[in-house]
């Protein structure tokens, strides 16, 4: 018993007399002391504030899970969406690409024909005219 009160700590209310009345018929009416009562009550009352900090936690968890859930399925939908953009944005490259490499032969058959057109000009013509043109 002695060496629990060396472990034990004072702690001084200030309280008005109808407090102190009302405090002490409060601890009679659950046959305690007024010490006891008060620890009690102070202990009871965080013990109940964790409960429901903990059910608030809980509760505050569970939506912000269910947010970051919401927000992975919109942020896949936006990934599905990008990545049908470029799907189609390749598709058109390649296209753009094929164009161009069809129009790019013509042009090529063009310059060949030309340049044989230019030779067999040459060998045509007669010296006198490969000299004054």
């Amino acid at each position: 018993m002695i060496d629990e009160l060396k472990n034990k700590v004072q702690i001084q209310v200030r309280l008005t007399a109808d407090e102190r009345e009302e405090i002490k018929y409060l601890a009679e009416e659950n046959n305690q002391s007024m010490n006891q009562y008060i620890l009690d009550k102070v202990l009871s009352e965080n013990s109940k504030d964790d409960s429901t900090q903990n059910s608030d936690s809980y509760e505050n968890h569970s939506m912000m899970l269910a947010y970051l859930k919401d927000q992975i399925i919109e942020k896949d939908q936006q990934i599905s969406a990008l990545n049908m953009r470029l799907e189609e944005s390749y598709k058109l490259i390649n296209q753009q690409q094929q164009l161009s490499l069809l129009q790019q032969q013509p042009l090529k058959i063009t310059e060949d024909d030309k340049e044989r057109n230019e030779e067999n000009d040459k060998h045509s013509k007669r010296w006198w005219q490969r000299i004054w043109s």
